[in-house]
């Protein structure tokens, strides 16, 4: 889905994302949306890619910008309400365990302290 295709809590949720990931993993080029999965209503993950754009403060999607198929490509997930640590794809494992603490919170219930 494209970027202006997205409805604004989820353009929320990617502009943090871009926010994030060019903040801890941005080099020379601008990292930018590339796709968005939604886990569940409170898990989403989202793909960012370097881009034709040199890297600047501006940390926003940059419609002017073309995708590469280049690294380093970057998993942001934002797990009920805030974004986590964004990592680098190839950091399967950690991207994995995130994902699974996420949905398990959301669907393991009662907070343990209840």
């Amino acid at each position: 889905m494209e970027y202006m295709e997205l409805n604004d809590p989820d353009r929320k949720i990617v502009d943090e994302a871009i926010e994030e990931g060019n903040t801890v993993h941005g080099q020379r080029k601008h990292l930018d949306y590339y796709n968005i999965f939604k886990r569940n209503d409170n898990v989403f993950e989202v793909i960012l890619r370097p881009s034709s754009c040199d890297k600047t403060t501006q940390r926003v999607h940059r419609k002017e910008c073309q995708i590469q198929n280049e690294k380093p490509q970057v998993s942001c997930i934002h797990c009920n309400g805030a974004m986590k640590p964004c990592l680098l794809l190839k950091q399967k494992e950690e991207i994995e365990k995130m994902r699974k603490e996420c949905l398990q919170h959301h669907t393991g219930g009662i907070h343990p302290h209840f």
